[in-house]
């Protein structure tokens, strides 16, 4: 569990009891929690904190999740990446392909299963670790092509 405390979750729910429940059950497994009720708050917030993963209804006042998803998606795609969880009473196909196809991750139905919501969570962050590593990976390699190229270009000028 110890290992959660590092991970920032950003709940965006607009209904105070299910952001409590969430809010409560995220802590008991060590994540720092950050919350917010409605997308804009939750844009805000995304933006101060930088969080591991976010958790977000699609029916919110205001913004929606699904456009508060394609912002993030948009408009934050050179920083690093963040997994979104859809939470949502919508259940219908459609519904679960719209949101995927904007941006989300993942897209979980309410009334869920704490236990499979925290698989989720979990098969999230595995999967931000992995790409993060990646794009780490990849700027060390850029570095050391931009070394070797100097390198090159010295030898060059040497002989």
């Amino acid at each position: 569990m110890k290992e959660n405390l590092s991970h920032k979750v950003l709940v965006i729910e607009d209904h105070r009891d299910m952001q409590s429940i969430l809010k409560r059950f995220l802590e008991e497994r060590a994540y720092q929690v950050i919350t917010a009720d409605n997308a804009e708050i939750g844009l805000e917030k995304y933006e101060e904190i930088q969080p591991d993963i976010i958790l977000m209804d699609i029916m919110l006042p205001g913004m929606s999740g699904l456009e508060a998803t394609k912002i993030i998606r948009q408009k934050y795609r050179d920083k690093a990446y963040t997994p979104i969880i859809m939470l949502t009473a919508k259940n219908k196909t459609d519904d679960i392909v719209e949101g995927l196809d904007i941006g989300a991750d993942d897209y979980v139905v309410k009334p869920f299963n704490f236990e499979e919501l925290s698989a989720r969570i979990t098969s999230a962050l595995r999967i931000k670790k992995l790409n993060d590593l990646l794009v780490r990976q990849s700027h060390d390699l850029e570095a050391a092509n931009l070394k070797i190229i100097s390198l090159n270009e010295n030898l060059v000028d040497k002989n």
